[in-house]
């Protein structure tokens, strides 16, 4: 099969959640036998996140970019909309700061040249990493199958953050704008099942089918590994959902956890968060980016993701059980793999001190790490082949 795949975010390095994903889709791929082109359209509401020639190196000829590889501004009218929010603080009104054009970020200019690609390639599906770029299928012929992986739900996204107590917000759209940029695809990938159930209710059945593919990667270990079994470990990018977790995970739990158990260390890769360098007199370490997160998870007993908000499903939730790792985390940070708990991952809320005597009961019980670490991969194991069967089956129909 031929395809190509448009995403605003780069897989290669895969230093976040998004990145993470295009590279298991991508991988998924490769494992049905796609010959696939790689086509990026780097977007100013998206960080791609590239990284010298990594995404070159990675696939070779197979690799495009978009508008010779600048970051597209977007047309006009959505350009104005970003000015009055910076310049004249409109954007301190929640609605206009909310509020975003849903084609905006796709240019005349940037369609035409990706339809060229299409014309060049001939594939016989599309997938379109984000529904925002949904504007690039709108002319294609109906014999192409139009996909998009859709990330996350976007629809009134930014009140539901703020519903859950979050700061963390990003692009959001309204229901109707939502259904707009959906309907122009066949198929629609929900992360998770409850966003697949909201897609499907907000589409006409008979014209778009919603599937849920939620883990595309088999585990990365053969078996539970920690090196270090008295580490906790926490990968974040530098975004205030992950900040305001780790915040709360140290000032609520971390002293009472070191109290029982004194040689305990917390290992944070990805961010830096100098706001909370203080806590290093507390057994807490920064690494920033690390060149293997497989070294970096072999390092820890178990993982803790103290999300509270956000939507989506959780990558880092889900890399932490593809290492073999067991997993701590919250409802929120659970999201979309609820049925993990008691399968390599414990779920309770962040507030209560009952958080805290799980770490604990995981750090001095070596036997619980390594039955859980075992079980985590093998839920990891089942959910990747569901997902492949489920994605095999509308690429091959």
């Amino acid at each position: 099969m031929k395809g190509i795949l448009v995403t605003p975010v780069v897989s290669e390095p895969a230093f976040s959640g998004n990145s993470s994903r295009v590279a298991q889709v991508i991988a998924a791929l490769a494992k049905l036998g796609v010959d696939l082109e790689v086509v990026l359209c780097p977007t100013a509401i998206i960080s791609d996140r590239r990284a010298g020639s990594q995404m070159k190196d990675r696939y070779r000829e197979k690799y495009h970019e978009l508008n010779n590889g600048e970051v597209i501004r977007g047309r006009l009218y959505q350009r104005i909309l970003n000015v009055a929010k910076k310049r004249l603080g409109a954007g301190r009104i929640r609605k206009v700061q909310d509020f975003m054009f849903e084609d905006g970020y796709v240019t005349s200019s940037v369609q035409k040249e990706f339809e060229s690609l299409v014309k060049k390639f001939e594939p016989e599906f599309v997938i379109v990493e984000y529904a925002i770029l949904s504007k690039l299928v709108e002319n294609l012929p109906s014999s192409i199958t139009k996909i998009v992986d859709t990330h996350d739900r976007f629809a009134e996204r930014n009140e539901r953050i703020r519903a859950s107590g979050g700061t963390g917000t990003w692009f959001s759209l309204s229901s109707a704008q939502e259904k707009k940029l959906l309907e122009r695809f066949d198929h629609i990938i929900a992360i998770q099942e409850r966003e697949g159930d909201c897609f499907t209710n907000l589409l006409d059945p008979l014209r778009s089918k919603v599937s849920v593919i939620s883990i595309l990667n088999g585990p990365f270990r053969s078996g539970y590994v920690a090196k270090v079994p008295n580490s906790i470990g926490f990968v974040g990018s530098n975004n205030r959902h992950n900040f305001e977790g780790i915040r709360l995970f140290l000032t609520s739990h971390w002293l009472s956890i070191r109290s029982r158990v004194n040689d305990a260390t917390l290992l944070i890769a990805g961010a830096d968060y100098p706001e909370l360098h203080e806590w290093t007199e507390h057994g807490v370490e920064f690494l920033g980016r690390v060149d293997s997160l497989g070294g970096f998870y072999d390092k820890c007993g178990f993982v803790v993701n103290p999300c509270l908000s956000g939507t989506g499903l959780k990558i880092k939730s889900v890399e932490a059980l593809s290492y073999c790792k067991p997993l701590i985390t919250t409802p929120e940070g659970a999201e979309g793999i609820a049925d993990s708990a008691g399968q390599g991952s414990v779920v309770h809320e962040l507030s209560d001190k009952g958080f805290a005597d799980k770490c604990v009961e995981m750090l001095v019980n070596r036997t619980l790490q390594n039955e859980s670490g075992t079980l985590a991969g093998n839920y990891i194991q089942r959910h990747y082949e569901k997902s492949m069967r489920v994605l095999e089956a509308f690429l091959r129909n």
